[in-house]
C-alpha cells in the first residue's frame, strides 16, 4: 500500500511589517511500518533528554508537542559532548516533520558520498529553565 498518511501545512503572517499568506498544502506519504506513535510523553529537562527511538528500525514522520504553558523546548542533535540546536517549540506549540533516514550517523564530507559512523548521535530535547512536559510521537517508515 501507499499514501497512508495525510500531512497538512500552511503558514500565514500578518503584522505591521509583514504580510504573507501561505496556501494550505496537503500531501500523502507512505507509511509501511506498524510501529508508532513512540516514544510518547517525555519530561524534558534543562540538561536534555534523548528521544528514545530504539523501537524503530526507520523512524520517519513525527509529531512534537510542547505541553507547557510557559517554557520552550529545543530540538537538537547530541553527540555525547555537544548539543546542536535545530528547532524550537514554544509553549503550547506543536509541529509535524520527517526524521532523516540518516539520523544517528554522520555523512562523509569532501568528495565521498557514503555515510560513516564516528560516534553516537541522538535526537535530544532540552528545556531552558525547568522541567517541561512534551510529547514526541514518531512512526515507522
Amino acid at each position: 500500500m501507499s499514501n497512508e498518511a495525510t500531512v497538512n501545512a500552511s503558514l500565514s503572517i500578518e503584522s505591521t511589517e509583514l504580510k504573507h499568506r501561505g496556501y494550505p498544502q496537503q500531501f500523502r506519504a507512505t507509511v509501511t511500518g506498524r510501529l508508532g506513535p513512540g516514544p510518547g510523553a517525555i519530561i524534558v529537562t534543562p540538561s536534555g533528554v534523548d528521544v528514545d527511538l530504539s523501537e524503530f528500525t526507520n523512524p520517519s514522520l513525527y509529531e512534537v508537542r510542547n505541553l507547557d504553558l510557559t517554557n520552550l523546548i529545543t530540538i537538537g542533535i547530541w553527540d555525547g559532548t555537544e548539543f546542536y540546536p535545530l528547532n524550537e517549540v514554544l509553549a503550547g506549540e506543536h509541529y509535524v516533520g520527517r526524521l532523516s533516514r540518516y539520523l544517528g550517523t554522520s555523512i562523509e564530507s569532501g568528495s565521498g558520498t557514503g555515510t560513516y559512523d564516528t560516534g553516537t548521535y541522538t535526537l535530544r530535547l532540552k528545556s531552558d529553565y525547568t522541567n517541561v512536559n512534551a510529547y514526541f510521537g514518531a512512526f515507522e517508515l
